[in-house]
């Protein structure tokens, strides 16, 4: 059952584990994403809860801001920097749906207030300001590479076709039923997901866009089905694939230029591929070395450099670790506190 993995899997934060006074400081320790600040003063007295599941290739949650009794006008302010962007490297959409929380958004300078029920989608890689008073927000979060790459830009763009109101939901069903599912049903529920996640966006394009999505997403199936059958194979770059594919430089570079070329989601393929086997794997030198050439590492050198320098973590501490995630000190001095952004690195986000 779900409660057996997240035991292991999941992420779990809440202010509710700490004194009153110290939980503001607390949430900025957990959460290096966003910088946050109370709107207004006197509501330093934070009362928040996460709770994150791994689905599939993506995860899933919830985000809740709890109205405490010292004041009626709670309103917290989240803003994801260039300079936060540039330090963690994180590359994946939040699409958001608005259970009851307020929200006040603001993307390039354009500001929209959020409706409930209302589906939203943030890019992680771009800055963002959110206004948030109490309330949940359901969270999933999708891998740039699963949705290809569009004319119109999904970095906040507020999602209220039929299909979206479906998605919505699905969501929503999902959430309440997320703790019944066992480990089989979760893999089909996150494929589901992806199918229809994709159908949203593409009912949410206008059609010039369709069209060229349409003919966007059947290369990049076809590109990345012949990268997930060549991981192992050192050579595999953007020559060899143009060359078995028959595609140009230009049209590859295009196809990619959102998710940092395509060198860099072979890199990722091998990593998150990796780390699986790693996972499933008994801890031993030579076990590890035969992953990592399996994975189309040149070295073990190689590979423990370039796995810590995404992760965080060495391949042998994963394997040692088996999902379990190293709580991290809160700067209050109180007991730790889980690391969201640690978490993410370590289910391939």
């Amino acid at each position: 059952m779900i409660s057996e993995i997240a035991k292991s899997a999941s992420f779990r934060f809440s202010t509710f584990d700490f004194p009153l006074e110290s939980r503001l400081d607390v949430w900025r320790t957990y959460n290096a994403l966003c910088e946050m600040q109370p709107v207004c003063r006197g509501n330093e007295l934070l009362h928040y809860e996460h709770s994150e599941v791994p689905l599939g290739q993506f995860s899933f949650g919830s985000q809740r801001l709890a109205a405490g009794e010292e004041r009626l006008d709670q309103c917290y302010s989240l803003r994801r920097t260039p300079s936060l962007i540039r330090n963690d490297g994180f590359d994946f959409y939040y699409v958001c749906l608005s259970v009851s929380a307020g929200i006040l958004l603001e993307v390039d300078g354009q500001q929209v207030r959020l409706q409930p029920d209302q589906l939203f989608v943030l890019d992680i890689a771009r800055p963002y300001c959110m206004q948030l008073t109490p309330g949940d927000v359901i969270v999933l979060t999708v891998p740039r590479a699963l949705i290809v790459r569009r004319s119109t830009p999904l970095h906040g763009l507020m999602l209220d076709g039929d299909m979206s109101k479906v998605f919505a939901q699905v969501l929503s069903s999902l959430f309440n039923r997320i703790n019944t599912l066992t480990l089989y049903e979760l893999n089909h529920a996150a494929q589901a997901t992806a199918a229809l996640l994709l159908g949203m966006l593409a009912g949410e394009s206008n059609g010039a866009d369709a069209v060229g999505s349409d003919t966007d997403s059947s290369v990049m199936e076809k590109i990345k089905r012949y990268v997930d059958d060549n991981l192992q194979m050192p050579d595999l770059n953007q020559e060899s694939i143009c060359k078995q594919l028959g595609l140009s430089r230009s049209t590859l570079y295009r196809l990619f230029s959102e998710q940092g070329g395509v060198a860099c989601y072979i890199r990722r393929c091998r990593l998150i591929r990796a780390r699986t086997a790693l996972i499933a794997s008994p801890t031993t030198s030579r076990r590890i070395s035969a992953i990592a050439y399996r994975c189309g590492f040149s070295s073990d050198t190689q590979f423990s450099r370039t796995f810590k320098s995404y992760f965080g973590y060495t391949p042998r501490e994963c394997v040692e670790a088996r999902h379990h995630v190293a709580p991290m000190q809160s700067k209050s001095g109180f007991s730790p506190v889980q690391d969201y952004s640690q978490w993410l690195r370590q289910h391939g986000l």
